[in-house]
């Protein structure tokens, strides 16, 4: 092809799409919002994100869960002491898989001490104090 006519074909292309931005860009350059309000729209989004994790850790006052726990296994029994001087009643939960507690037991505790009379019901016994 004869290098006028494809000068002249590009021209009339660049004309026929002058002031399109092509499909990556549909709106005019005044659309769009700055690069800040992309930052200060994703820290936004970010803090909401955080929020019910943050709710979720964060007790009420005096509310700082168990903060010792003492573990002693002797003549058959696993004995659970533990202390943090605010609540009068716990839950005791014993699993063998530490990810879902749901498929264990559950005892509620007057006090800081339980005693677990049946440790040998497993090979691993994990505990969590609520």
């Amino acid at each position: 092809m004869d290098p006028g006519v494809r000068r002249r074909v590009a021209l009339k292309a660049a004309e026929a799409t002058k002031g399109l931005r092509g499909w990556l860009h549909p709106l005019p350059a005044e659309a769009y919002p700055r690069p800040g309000m992309f930052a200060a729209a994703a820290a936004v989004v970010v803090a909401l994100a955080l929020l019910p994790i943050t709710l979720r850790h964060q007790g009420g006052p005096g509310d700082q869960g168990v903060t010792k726990i003492e573990v002693v296994a002797s003549q058959g029994v696993v004995r659970l002491a533990w202390s943090d001087g605010n609540k009068t009643t716990y839950t005791v939960y014993k699993s063998q898989d530490p990810r879902s507690f749901a498929r264990g037991e559950a005892h509620r505790v007057q006090g800081n001490v339980w005693t677990d009379s049946d440790p040998a019901s497993s090979q691993v016994i994990f505990y969590r104090i609520e």
